[in-house]
């Protein structure tokens, strides 16, 4: 991890400056894009969950839940890396790097995304329930899709567009789903998933463009430069950590199909549907601020970087209290509401996935320095740590409980990760942070 210490004076206001010029305009336009993507996804939610019924849109449920997953493995760490390595190669003007990397990160995915999805495909092909077999071949389709889209959103972002990213990534592909349904209503999860398939491709041809676009214009007479061998070095253990991040929020509604039935992964999908709320501002502020920490620890202005964590836990936190104090009372007609009365039963697996969902909320701003520090080592084991502990708690408590026990064993290991990697950060710049100022 690079620990350069703090810089004093002119010069550090002028890096600083530097580093977080038009922070607040990317924030603000950000935070916009995100509360008209997470409508969008909560629209198609609540028209499939109406449409389908509860065994129906667990089907679907499952097939996007293994897809995020699978796109994570296919995109084999790359979305992160962009937004680690670009700010690097704009603020040491190595447009040569920058367009090599980019080049390198499209290879990269689609080889990754076709992979992944061939052996998701075969895997549907074997024998097992049947309901089962048909979400993993919907998820096979969507896989590809949905790893260049987050590539896209990660060089956006590290290009400094992160709104570009978050509307081509979370709006098109689910406001299809959501016209579509309006205008005809879907009969199955197989009409759904190719409606969000054909929403992604738009999606990535349009972030395509706006990613050359975002280029500089100096860059476009470099010549490629490749460093492939150290960027796959970086890239797969931040692979590691991300794919057991979304192997953590997925796993639930993976191993409910198996060991509960689809009807369980539907009233688990729609309320924690519901929650989503509670973390898509961190997610705003850290698509916007993860490429920031990584050119202020390019600057060596370690002491801004620890300034800025702080702000980004004190949001996580004045989201998550008003929104529990507000939404758990109602709880029970609040669900019934939104999803209709065949979703009452996801109540007490709402508030669960609440109480989950605020603990994820404050451990994404950790997960986002850790990996603009460097520190892939750490975050790919705590991540993984959690993951394991998720899937032993599934084994448990799913047979018996369902949906609800799905929920309780995201509560724990939420929180698990949370105090490991927040533990992991007050060590390596807290702490450092006490032992300056006594040295000084």
């Amino acid at each position: 991890m690079r620990r350069e210490g703090r810089l004093a004076g002119p010069e550090a206001g002028r890096l600083a400056e530097g580093a977080l010029a038009g922070l607040g305009r990317r924030l603000s336009t950000s935070f916009l894009v995100a509360v008209i993507g997470r409508l969008m996804q909560l629209a198609m939610t609540v028209l499939l969950a109406r449409q389908l019924g509860t065994a129906g849109y667990g089907t679907f449920a499952f097939a996007l839940g293994v897809a995020t997953i699978a796109a994570q493995f296919g995109s084999l760490g790359w979305p992160a890396l962009a937004m680690r390595r670009l700010p690097e190669y704009l603020v040491g003007n190595n447009l040569g790097l920058l367009r090599g990397f980019l080049r390198a990160g499209t290879v990269a995915v689609l080889t990754g995304g076709t992979a992944v999805a061939m052996l998701l495909w075969a895997g549907s092909n074997l024998p097992g329930a049947r309901e089962t077999a048909t979400g993993l071949g919907l998820a096979a389709a969507m896989i590809l899709p949905m790893a260049l889209r987050l590539l896209r959103r990660g060089e956006l972002a590290g290009l400094h567009r992160p709104a570009s990213g978050l509307a081509f990534d979370e709006i098109i592909a689910p406001g299809a789903v959501a016209a579509v349904a309006l205008i005809l209503p879907f009969a199955d999860a197989g009409g759904v998933a190719m409606i969000y398939v054909a929403g992604s491709l738009i999606g990535i041809c349009i972030a395509t463009v706006a990613v050359a676009g975002a280029i500089p214009p100096a860059a476009k007479s470099e010549r490629p430069k490749m460093n492939t061998g150290l960027w796959i070095t970086a890239a797969l253990p931040l692979l590691l950590g991300l794919s057991s991040r979304a192997l953590m929020s997925r796993t639930d509604l993976i191993m409910l199909a198996p060991l509960s039935n689809m009807e369980q992964v539907g009233l688990y999908g729609a309320a924690m549907r519901m929650t989503y709320v509670l973390t898509f501002p961190q997610v705003v502020l850290m698509t916007a601020l993860s490429p920031v920490f990584s050119d202020l620890l390019a600057r060596g202005l370690v002491d801004q970087v620890r300034r800025q964590l702080v702000w980004a836990l004190a949001g996580g936190v004045a989201v998550s209290v008003p929104f529990l104090t507000a939404a758990l009372p109602f709880r029970d007609s609040l669900v019934s509401t939104v999803f209709g009365a065949g979703f009452a039963g996801s109540a007490s697996t709402f508030v669960i996935l609440a109480i989950a969902q605020a603990a994820t909320a404050l451990s994404i701003p950790c997960s986002a320095l850790l990996v603009a520090a460097g520190s892939q080592k750490a975050f790919g084991a705590t991540n993984a740590f959690a993951f394991a502990g998720n899937v032993g708690l599934n084994l448990w408590l799913i047979p018996e409980w369902g949906a609800l026990g799905a929920a309780i064993a995201t509560a724990l290991c939420s929180c698990l990760l949370l105090g490991a990697q927040g533990e992991v950060v007050r060590r390596d710049f807290f702490r450092f942070n006490r032992q300056e100022g006594q040295a000084s």
